[in-house]
């Protein structure tokens, strides 16, 4: 982390792509399941 400037948006953008991808997935699992 010698690049804050750098690191901590990257970082920050990939926890966000996780949090919003985990409730995606989970409605997706969710929607096949009633489905089949």
């Amino acid at each position: 982390m010698n690049s804050p400037a750098v690191g901590k948006p990257f970082w920050l953008g990939i926890f966000n792509a996780a949090c919003l991808s985990v409730p995606l997935w989970l409605l997706f699992y969710l929607s096949l399941r009633l489905m089949f």
